[in-house]
């Protein structure tokens, strides 16, 4: 099956992922190889593998807390894992709308995320008109709630503002 992209850039956050569902982009499949998921706030992550075959655990090493954000435990200094270098790391997230499951997955590449080279919709000029409707706002919940309702604050300020109801 051909990878076809929707939005090149970065989900960092629930609030970006439900104004890709507003903006009706479709998931796909894959075939890649990937890590046992690790969960991440409201989402799992996973990241891209050579093979099944496990390496011994190396020492912990001093991981950058921003890797560690994004990829939580999925770090190569405590895994048996053999990530693929500069691979790509996989974030999911699975939200129940009106009785139905809607899937989204971000792909993206951890150097892409750190050196800030991939826009989020919550700040792209793409999604300017797009309003997160309140059947979708009570999976704003749990994990970082303050933030993400701070990002929907602004994005509903945002939309208002753009002539958007």
């Amino acid at each position: 099956m051909p990878f076809i992209e929707t939005f090149h850039g970065y989900l960092e956050n629930t609030t970006d992922t439900l104004l890709l569902i507003e903006a009706c982009i479709k998931r796909w499949t894959d075939g890649l190889l990937w890590s046992p998921s690790r969960i991440l706030g409201n989402f799992l992550i996973y990241r891209e593998l050579i093979n099944r075959e496990h390496k011994k655990i190396q020492t912990e090493t001093k991981v950058d807390r921003r890797e560690r954000a994004l990829v939580g435990s999925l770090t190569r200094a405590n895994t048996p894992y053999n990530f693929k270098e500069n691979g790509l790391i996989k974030k999911t997230i699975r939200i129940l709308v009106n009785g139905t499951y809607l899937h989204v997955i971000s792909y993206y590449k951890l150097m892409d995320v750190l050196n800030h080279t991939l826009p989020t919709p919550s700040i792209s000029s793409v999604f300017n008109n797009i309003r997160i409707s309140s059947d979708l706002l009570p999976h704003l919940h749990g994990y970082s709630n303050h933030s993400l309702l701070l990002s929907a604050s602004v994005i509903q300020a945002k939309t208002q503002q753009n002539g958007c109801k």
